[in-house]
């Protein structure tokens, strides 16, 4: 019996901004990379994820919009989401 590994979608337009979370791609998890808001919609679409890890500025958009849009399709899917800016406008919008 094998032992289905958890996916991990990554999003980044930084990846410097989620160096301290590398340890996670590097634990034996299957892990995808998207490089901003449209790849990582495509591939939300695509694989379904147990856990998505993004910075929250990603462009015209931000992570809070991934994981919106992807509550419908993907409610188990847990997120966590890097801002280095310390935005308080966007932390309330994430509460």
């Amino acid at each position: 019996m094998s032992i289905a590994m958890a996916q991990i979608l990554v999003v980044a337009t930084n990846p410097e901004a989620l160096d301290p979370m590398s340890h996670l791609w590097r634990g034996g998890y299957d892990v995808q990379f998207a490089n901003g808001f449209d790849a990582a919609v495509r591939m939300l679409e695509r694989m379904g994820p147990d856990l998505l890890v993004s910075e929250v500025r990603l462009g015209s958009y931000n992570a809070l919009h991934l994981v919106i849009r992807s509550q419908r399709t993907h409610p188990k899917m847990r997120s966590i989401l890097v801002d280095r800016s310390h935005d308080p406008v966007t932390e309330i919008d994430a509460i």
